[in-house]
């Protein structure tokens, strides 16, 4: 099994946008500590929501993907 597990998140998704889902990742890194996050949407609405939780950023890094119509 490896040591670290990386989860790619879709941002965007739900009906609570980024909010909820930076802070359920952010519940899930204090469960396991050994996990890594993928972000992928509007890195300005992401990136200040992993600015106020420094553990989680540290183990994040944000995708920034456009909108398609």
């Amino acid at each position: 099994m490896p040591d670290r597990v990386r989860i790619a998140l879709d941002a965007m998704g739900g009906d609570h946008g980024p909010a909820v889902i930076v802070a359920g990742a952010d519940l899930a890194l204090a469960r396991h500590p050994a996990s890594e996050f993928l972000f992928f949407g509007n890195s300005s609405l992401i990136a200040p929501l992993l600015d106020a939780r420094p553990p989680l950023k540290s183990a994040s890094r944000v995708i920034r993907t456009a909108m398609s119509v």
